[in-house]
This record gives structure tokens, C-alpha cells and sequence, in this order.
């Protein structure tokens, strides 16, 4: 987990409000996670610039477009995406995630964030992709593509996008709470038992891919407008802007999400 390398809460006084709500019985999901926005906001501010999230989110956008040309396969290796398994639809997600890892540790600013963009590329694109056609494991190239083409439509990469961030922003929180969880369980917290502490982490993950929904009919739009301006060739600041809005988006809707619970 990322708290291995970013350590104990910091001892602020917006991180000691999120400690504070743990050992609160009432206290909801909801509520947590929008004290750990708040108290996060710093660093989650700072992805808005994040080179290997911008890469993750571009590269979606790329290999679902490239899916409507003829030359599918060509075009993913024109885009980097060269070694997978087998042309089917597990193999080309494979192929994907691992060519996103190895950009990624490229960066100068690799970070435990960088792995969680990676994580969302594949969970996103298996909860979507992967399900279209015969089955995860197509038995051709034509299956695999006709299941990310799919996904090229502005309604569905929508869905997509949604997924993708919403992965993220789960993985991103859970590492900050992850790290206080064992010192919060027993009778009057909000976790009374240890294996209440996964049921609590399930929940975060749920409250936020709800939240999340936020961001489709937005990306839908994106997707369009630039695919048109573009001819489908997508750059990677216009993925960066589109990062930053996304990310400020599901911000403030987490936050909303405590006052309306």
C-alpha cells in the first residue's frame, strides 16, 4: 500500500479532525472522506500537474480512438502499446498497463500515485472492455477491437473516464486512512472490529465511485469536442487540463457529499 512510503497522518489540525472522526461512532463514510479532501488538499491539488496521471488518462482516450481504425493493432504501437499476450481483450488490457507502468517510471516524479494510475487503467478497462464481446479472453484481434471501439463513443468513455477516476481518487484516499485504521477499531468507534476495517474501506471505495459520477456527463463532452477538433489525435496538455477540471470536480463533490449526508 502507498502508506508504506508516505508514512503516518500528518499531526495538522485537519488531519487530527480526520483521527478524531474515526473514534466517532456516528461519524459517516461520507463525512470521513470529505475531512480527508480537506485535509489532503495540498497534495491532491498537486496531481492536477501529475505527469503519469495525465499519461494514464491520455492513454485511454488514445486506445479507444485508435480502435475505430482498421489498423488497431498498428495503431497501438504507434501509440506504444507493443507487447501483449495475445490479441484479445485481456491481452491488449495487459498490454496497455504494463506500457502505462513503463512510461510512468520514466517520469522524474514517479510516486505511489503513479502506481494508482496504472491500478485505475487496468480496473477501469477490465470492468468495461474486458466485459464486452464473447468473453474477457477473446479468441481474436477483430473481438478485442470490437470491444474497445466500444468504448470510443463519447457516451461510453464517459463510462469509462468515470471508472478511471473514481479508482483513483479510491486508491488515493484509502492510503491516507489505511495508515490510522488500526488504531481506531473497538467498542464506540466507527470501526468496531478488525474485519470491520475492509467493510470500512469497501464502503470509502463505494462513496467514491458514487461521487464519481460527477465526472461522466463532463468527460463525455471532452471526448467529443476534441476528438472532432483533433481528428482523434488527443494531446497530452489537453489531457493534463482535462485532469486538473476532472480532479477539482470530484473534489468538491466529496466534500458536498458530508454536508448532504
Amino acid at each position: 500500500m502507498g502508506h508504506n512510503r508516505l508514512g503516518r497522518l500528518p499531526r495538522t489540525r485537519r488531519w487530527q479532525e480526520v483521527v478524531d472522526l474515526l473514534d466517532l461512532p456516528s461519524a459517516s463514510v461520507a463525512a470521513i472522506a470529505a475531512a480527508v479532501v480537506d485535509a489532503a488538499e495540498h497534495r491532491l491539488r498537486g496531481l492536477a500537474n501529475d505527469e503519469a496521471l495525465a499519461y494514464a488518462f491520455w492513454t485511454l482516450a488514445r486506445v479507444t480512438w485508435a480502435a475505430r481504425q482498421d489498423s488497431f493493432l498498428q495503431e497501438l504501437s504507434w501509440l506504444g502499446v507493443r507487447d501483449w499476450p495475445e490479441p484479445s481483450a485481456i491481452g491488449l488490457i495487459s498490454g496497455t498497463v504494463q506500457h502505462v507502468r513503463s512510461r510512468v517510471a520514466e517520469l522524474e516524479a514517479r510516486n505511489d500515485f503513479a502506481e494508482f494510475a496504472a491500478l485505475a487503467v487496468a480496473r477501469s478497462l477490465t470492468e468495461t472492455v474486458g466485459r464486452e464481446g464473447p468473453g474477457l479472453f477473446s479468441s481474436t484481434a477483430e473481438d478485442a477491437q470490437r470491444a474497445f471501439r466500444a468504448y470510443s463513443t463519447p457516451a461510453k468513455f464517459g463510462e469509462l473516464a468515470r471508472l478511471f477516476f473514481a479508482d483513483f481518487m479510491s486508491r488515493s484516499l484509502k492510503s491516507f486512512v489505511d495508515r490510522e485504521l488500526s488504531n481506531h477499531v473497538g467498542s464506540g468507534k466507527v470501526i468496531r472490529s478488525v474485519e470491520g476495517s475492509q467493510d470500512f474501506l469497501n464502503a470509502l471505495e463505494l462513496h467514491t465511485r458514487q461521487a464519481a459520477r460527477i465526472i461522466e456527463e463532463f468527460s463525455e463532452g471532452w471526448y467529443s469536442l476534441h476528438n472532432w477538433e483533433s481528428s482523434g489525435d488527443i494531446g497530452l496538455k489537453e489531457a493534463q487540463r482535462f485532469v486538473a477540471q476532472a480532479l477539482r470536480k470530484l473534489r468538491a463533490e466529496l466534500k458536498q457529499g458530508a454536508t448532504a449526508a
